[in-house]
């Protein structure tokens, strides 16, 4: 095989669906095959690999170990047997300020709210739950429960995926972002990506970003594997989620250094196009608790607008007029929206003609600004 067949593979291939009803079992033979098709890449990617097989190993072994031990309701022993794991590849994780990497510059991303009733939401009611109605806050992939968190979307439409496709009755803000300002463990890369990147970035002679990138989607790939299991039941324990949750506490125990966490949808199946990061959400955890109101660390950081009161039914098959992008928004647009494309049914559209994209342009011409 190839290194490209290799990155293309279904045993690195994400999110991963169970075919066992024993989480234990599955999670250990995901990891046994990464290990095994891993030690088939050639070149750089070989030397690499073999340098730093103890650490890959090392981190393996924990995860595996983490999860045995959640099952045998060692909960404090499951995470510290995590964070082992993670602080041997810490440094492949593409964390920006320390890894030194370039920055975005402004990031504009997205929450939807269900308000069937139109209820008045302001700029502040979009942003993540209050301290004093913690008791909202519930059990998700990067949720853990009782703990507030922000979560927000790459797109419109990649938030009204996270809510299953709500049909009417919501609010929607644009979230404004400072890049240079936030340090983000970014998870988001998958081997789908990789392999075309891989190709692409060899025919433009840039094999030393090759090797960077790949190498660090290499050693985080278990990681990576662990958080992307799409969930099997819908009963209350989701085994799917102790890696995940595992990571945003390791995330809120390094608050000094890391704002937050940076990964792909479980929800959506390849409705975008020309895109090398698609279906992206970012969680940012609290970092200064108080009794009620909003933390005052992450008010600092992130602007918002005043939001989008929604209550048509969203039709994605309704044609919209042939718009053109603005130049603010081409600007200030995280992507190049004319060449993203949306997939309904078996027809294509492009995104900045479709409802998702009318409201995001709606959003663009809003200021963004920081709570009081």
């Amino acid at each position: 095989m190839t290194n490209q067949e290799i990155l293309n593979s279904d045993e690195l291939s994400l999110p991963k669906i169970r075919t066992n009803d024993n989480f234990v079992e599955f999670a250990t033979t995901v990891i046994n095959d990464y290990l095994n098709i891993i030690k088939q890449f050639d070149r750089e990617e070989n030397i690499f690999i073999e340098k730093n097989w103890n650490s890959i190993d090392f981190l393996c072994g924990k995860l595996v170990k983490s999860i045995e031990e959640y099952y045998n309701g060692y909960i404090s022993k499951s995470f510290d047997l995590f964070s082992q794991g993670i602080e041997e590849i810490k440094k492949f994780l593409w964390i920006p300020k320390e890894d030194g990497a370039k920055h975005m510059g402004i990031i504009n991303l997205y929450k939807i709210r269900p308000n069937k009733n139109s209820l008045k939401i302001n700029a502040a009611g979009m942003f993540h739950i209050p301290f004093h109605q913690r008791e909202m806050s519930k059990s998700y992939r990067f949720s853990i429960p009782g703990f507030p968190c922000l979560y927000l979307g790459d797109s419109i439409y990649t938030c009204w995926e996270e809510l299953t496709r709500i049909r009417k009755g919501f609010s929607v803000s644009r979230f404004e972002i400072q890049d240079s300002l936030l340090n983000i463990v970014d998870i988001s890369i998958l081997s789908k990506h990789m392999g075309n990147f891989y190709i692409e970035l060899q025919e433009a002679n840039l094999q030393n970003k090759t090797s960077q990138i790949i190498n660090n989607h290499i050693v985080s790939w278990p990681l990576k594997a662990l958080c992307y299991i799409k969930t099997k039941t819908h009963f209350e324990f989701k085994p799917e989620y102790i890696i995940p949750q595992h990571l945003m506490q390791w995330v809120r125990l390094n608050n000094e250094h890391i704002d937050g966490i940076k990964y792909n949808s479980t929800k959506i199946e390849n409705s975008f196009f020309n895109s090398f990061e698609d279906h992206i959400n970012y969680a940012f955890p609290v970092k200064n608790i108080s009794d009620k109101g909003l933390c005052s660390d992450l008010k600092s950081k992130i602007k918002v607008t005043e939001p989008i009161h929604f209550n048509n039914k969203i039709d994605l098959r309704k044609k919209l007029k042939v718009r053109q992008c603005s130049k603010d928004h081409i600007i200030n647009y995280s992507m190049q929206c004319s060449k993203r494309i949306l997939m309904v049914g078996k027809s294509k559209t492009v995104y900045w003609n479709s409802i998702f994209g009318e409201l995001e342009e709606q959003l663009i011409k809003k200021t963004a600004k920081k709570l009081e």
